[in-house]
């Protein structure tokens, strides 16, 4: 068991050897779920590098002379994590 501290922010440190247990690296996003009993269970979801996603999302009608970078990867992020989260459940 490790202990941490909820920062003012509501942050918290998850601790090395939790880190390493659960091997979350930095760029990894993490899930957290309030079951029912009160417990909270966290999950890793792994992010591959932004490059890797090049080519990943097709342009949409009319943005091909200029795209919105930052529209495009908040969807390839949010994909990436439903498609971690879904590898998971099967």
């Amino acid at each position: 068991m490790a202990i941490t501290k909820v920062s003012s922010k509501g942050q918290i440190v998850i601790p090395s050897e939790i880190r390493k247990a659960i091997q979350a690296e930095e760029g990894d996003s993490v899930t957290l779920e309030l079951l029912e009993d009160g417990k909270v269970l966290m999950q890793v979801i792994k992010m591959k590098p932004l490059r890797s996603l090049r080519g990943s999302l097709a342009p949409k009608d009319g943005m091909e002379a200029e795209l919105d970078y930052k529209s495009l990867r908040e969807e390839a992020w949010k994909a990436m994590a439903k498609e971690k989260l879904s590898d998971k459940d099967e």
